[in-house]
């Protein structure tokens, strides 16, 4: 959350802040364990508090842990500028990855009236979660996570590219290809739909023969599902689910025969899939809003500076929360103003451009959805995903 502060407020606000946080959703120190919050300066200038709600103790700690220090390494080299106007500090609430904490954090925070923003949250399910909260309050949320299209509303930053958007490298790889019939598989979730109905939509009007299959999650009889899809002779299959599934799908595929491109969607991204399939992964192609910190270029700079600040690599993710941070920092410091409202920050925010680490960032001022272009395709070779451009035809 971002909170415009000046003179001897500075102590009182953060004070109280830090006590209930701590008190409601655990410990707010840094990764150093000073007791401090994180990122704050003893400077005289006006100090901006930027919140960062993530899972810290819950299912995806390990992401969340990685974005809380990349945005604490963003504090921290913004406020190493001397021409800085203003200091940054990091408030962070951990919601354990649970929906009923993530509304909770939002309606504790929303109690102080100089929250003017927010990043959040790890997971999309608590980023959805937590919308309405937001939404209710009238506090911006910039999310780095959740391109779900259906959460338009008058408060929401999509900072990714949104689900069936990320599908269009896809759509240029089976074009160059000549890959004209396709099985575009979706696992009967909403997310799976989103990724694979637009695909159909585009492929079907440029006269490939599309095969629409559901294959629910957790479906038992998986080796089954892929026998019948095989058979049908597709030239690739898009599979639209999670890495848990689709590890066990990619194994089902390789003892079904298929030879063809296997493609999968964001939510593959992610190193337990590779893991999981084992050799039955190599050769997977996965499209993704997250710039990997292990292979994409643009990164590298990020990375080394995370690795030297943390002595660790940074996860997915963490460059995309560092550029929020950035980013919400650029638009503040673009206003030239000395405070500054939640109803101040969403048209500025909405009409701002920034170009970070992992990506360039716009939004339709309409909505605030995500405006460009930002997907990453990865092949998986040797266990790990290697970085392939970012143009489904170059691939």
């Amino acid at each position: 959350f971002l909170a415009y502060v000046t003179g001897g407020a500075v102590l009182a606000a953060a004070g109280g802040t830090t006590a209930w946080l701590a008190t409601a959703f655990g410990d707010t120190k840094d990764p150093g364990g000073d007791g401090k919050e994180r990122g704050g300066t003893n400077t005289a200038r006006p100090e901006l508090r930027i919140g960062l709600q993530a899972d810290l103790s819950g299912p995806s700690a390990g992401t969340g842990k990685g974005q809380e220090r990349a945005a604490l390494l963003a504090v921290e080299e913004h406020n190493a500028r001397e021409d800085a106007p203003f200091s940054l500090r990091l408030v962070v609430a951990d919601d354990g990855g649970d929906e009923e904490k993530a509304k909770a954090a939002v309606r504790r925070f929303a109690e102080d009236p100089l929250v003017v923003a927010a990043i959040g949250a790890t997971g999309a399910d608590a980023a959805r979660e937590a919308l309405v909260a937001y939404d209710e309050v009238a506090l911006p949320l910039l999310s780095v996570v959740d391109g779900d299209t259906r959460n338009l509303n008058r408060i929401f930053l999509s900072a990714r590219p949104r689900n069936d958007m990320q599908m269009l490298p896809v759509a240029q790889y089976l074009g160059a290809k000549g890959l004209n019939t396709v099985a575009l598989v979706d696992d009967g979730t909403e997310y799976g739909r989103q990724t694979t109905r637009f695909l159909d939509a585009g492929l079907r009007g440029n006269g490939r023969t599309v095969f629409a299959e559901t294959v629910r999650e957790g479906t038992a009889d998986l080796d089954a599902e892929a026998g019948r899809i095989v058979a049908k002779k597709p030239d690739a299959v898009v599979y639209g689910g999670g890495w848990r599934d689709a590890a066990r799908f990619a194994r089902a595929l390789t003892k079904a025969g298929f030879r063809g491109a296997r493609i999968g969607t964001q939510a593959v991204h992610d190193p337990r899939f590779p893991a999981e399939a084992g050799e039955d992964a190599a050769g997977w192609l996965v499209v993704s809003t997250a710039a990997d910190p292990a292979s994409v270029p643009s990164v590298k700079a990020f990375a080394a500076a995370y690795r030297k600040r943390f002595d660790g690599a940074p996860p997915l993710l963490a460059a995309e929360a560092y550029d929020a941070v950035g980013l919400i920092a650029a638009c503040a410091e673009g206003t030239g103003r000395t405070s500054l409202t939640r109803q101040d920050m969403l048209p500025v925010l909405r009409t701002t451009r920034y170009k970070g680490v992992s990506k360039s960032y716009a939004f339709e001022p309409a909505n605030g959805m995500y405006a460009g272009t930002g997907v990453f395709i990865y092949r998986v070779e040797r266990g790990t995903f290697r970085y392939a451009g970012m143009d489904g035809r170059e691939v």
